[in-house]
């Protein structure tokens, strides 16, 4: 449905862990076990038409004072699934 507009793929940054499981708000580490997190992942890809791996958990740095891993690494992987998304569309238009 929605995987692509405009002829560019899609990737949805889900936030707000923290508002969605409170045991990942006390431990970020915990957000690909979580039930509440894969929920939400999962009634979000439903409703954008996405498969789950485009719909990415991601924490804010919100009261957080120092850099804390698991957040980045969060982001990061949320990254890497973006750009890893461009270089397939830019191979496929190189390639036609």
């Amino acid at each position: 449905m929605f995987y692509e507009f405009l002829g560019l793929p899609l990737v949805v940054l889900l936030t707000k862990l923290d508002k969605i499981c409170p045991d990942v708000n006390a431990d970020v580490t915990r957000t690909f076990t979580s039930s509440a997190v894969c929920a939400a992942v999962e009634k979000v890809a439903d409703i954008m038409g996405l498969p789950r791996v485009r719909v990415r958990p991601v924490k804010n740095y919100e009261n957080e004072t120092e850099l804390v891993v698991g957040i980045d690494i969060l982001v990061l992987e949320a990254l890497k699934c973006c750009l890893d998304l461009v270089d397939d569309f830019i191979e496929e238009k190189v390639r036609h």
